[in-house]
């Protein structure tokens, strides 16, 4: 029987090279610097938060949605890359990982539509016709948007060049991490302050919403194993590289480097994000939220049935299970 390679000794390679003691500490510290980056924490989020309190403009969302999908476009190509990568490398637990990762993205097992894709299309153009009256838009629509930000070109820049035939395998898988690490609470707090708000809108229509929270159901509900499908590619995306450094402790740098390379490309794209939805603040008019009607503010509405569920009740309490697991 095969060895497990995640059931080696940390200290020792399959060639039974001796890793120095330090290694945990090393990697650790690369794991921190990562976690700790600005782009993991960035006050985007925070002003996103704020925002919702009293709604968005319709040129911020028309703005954060076109740069948002310039954004996340490319992900399974670069998936494809990386896993491609993986192959010629010889990889073996990075091929498992990242296939798996490239069927999640895919729909692989599900209905055609549900493919990450599709959905992140639906549910941000879901939301913009009904709230914003704006029409909605295709991958290919954003090149020639006004909004698209010059750092967004950057961001796309970086990712060719990291995932390019040329570039260093240890860049790749050390981008690839932390562009996992950072997707779980980027998406939650777009959830909960970009989408969550809005959502007493669609209360005469529970099947818009609940296409709207399969985009986000399908990366950060908890699974039957106990964590979400954007954590477990965290997870899996982290034992590759700490592998990989267990193979060839001078990967680490390089695994840095690729990491930090996503990251300030990033977190610049955060910043102009945030830059232009301040200024986007004067311009069309501001979408409130909707406030959630108690029964006592309306006594004409009946309390449901027990036994009576909506079509979304499933997708909102996976949002509410979210929403308490904030904090990790």
């Amino acid at each position: 029987m095969l060895q497990n390679p995640i059931a080696r000794n940390i200290y020792t390679t399959s060639r039974h090279k001796v890793i120095t003691p330090h290694f945990d500490t090393e990697l650790n510290h690369v794991i921190k610097k990562i976690n700790e980056h600005p782009a993991n924490n960035h006050a985007l989020f925070q002003y996103m938060k704020e925002r919702s309190k009293t709604g968005f403009t319709i040129a911020q969302y028309d703005g954060f949605r076109t740069n948002f999908f310039a954004r996340t476009k490319n992900t399974i190509d670069v998936v494809v890359k990386a896993l491609h990568r993986a192959i010629k490398e010889e990889n073996n637990r990075a091929i498992v990982d990242i296939g798996t990762n490239l069927a999640d993205e895919a729909g692989v097992g599900g209905d055609a539509r549900d493919n990450h894709p599709q959905l992140l299309k639906d549910a941000f153009n879901i939301l913009g016709r009904n709230l914003f009256g704006l029409p909605p838009i295709n991958f290919r629509d954003v090149d020639q948007s006004m909004y698209l930000l010059e750092e967004l070109h950057k961001y796309v820049a970086m990712q060719k060049i990291i995932y390019s035939d040329q570039s260093s395998w240890n860049k790749i898988a050390g981008c690839m991490y932390a562009h996992e690490k950072l997707a779980y609470q980027m998406l939650v707090d777009i959830f909960q302050n970009v989408f969550e708000p809005y959502k007493e809108y669609f209360k005469d229509n529970p099947k818009s919403w609940e296409r709207i929270c399969a985009y986000f159901d399908a990366h950060i509900k908890v699974g039957e194993n106990g964590i979400s499908v954007e954590e477990k590619h965290g997870k899996s995306a982290l034992e590759v590289i700490r592998n990989m450094c267990i193979e060839d402790p001078k990967a680490l740098k390089q695994i840095e480097k690729g990491a930090m390379a996503f990251l300030n490309a990033t977190a610049d794209l955060w910043s102009a994000i945030l830059n232009q939805l301040i200024e986007n603040e004067k311009y069309g008019v501001i979408v409130p939220p909707k406030p959630v009607q108690s029964l006592e503010q309306d006594p004409s509405k009946t309390k449901p049935s027990s036994s009576t569920s909506s079509p979304n009740a499933h997708s909102v309490g996976t949002i509410n299970q979210i929403s308490n697991t904030l904090g990790k």
